[in-house]
């Protein structure tokens, strides 16, 4: 699910550099074994996403977190905001609807 608000993940558009830095700086994504074993990560943390969703697919709130990596942790204060605001609007959906469907077993 899209995060509203998110804006594009990083790496989508080229960072503008710094004027009052001058000094070269190193951006340690741009190596290919930092871009390979973040991919790896992220394809072992879904897989197993996948197998828990599957196994509890009645106690699984599936947060939105469509363009966000595992592995992100540099994200701008507006995206963590939108994921977090995001994830608060799902939750709270989620447990008004369970709270409703343990509301119907009870009068059964």
């Amino acid at each position: 699910m899209p995060v509203p608000g998110a804006g594009d993940p990083p790496g989508s558009k080229p960072d503008k550099p710094n004027p009052l830095i001058k000094l070269p700086t190193l951006d340690v994504k741009q190596f290919q074994t930092v871009q390979r074993i973040s991919r790896l990560v992220d394809t072992m943390t879904n897989a197993r996403d996948k197998q828990v969703i599957t196994e509890y697919q009645t106690r699984v709130c599936r947060l939105p977190a469509q363009g966000y990596g595992t592995t992100e942790f540099d994200m701008t204060p507006e995206r963590i905001q939108a994921i977090i605001t995001a994830g608060k609007k799902t939750m709270a959906a989620f447990l008004a609807q369970e709270k409703a469907g343990v509301a119907k077993e009870k009068e059964k």
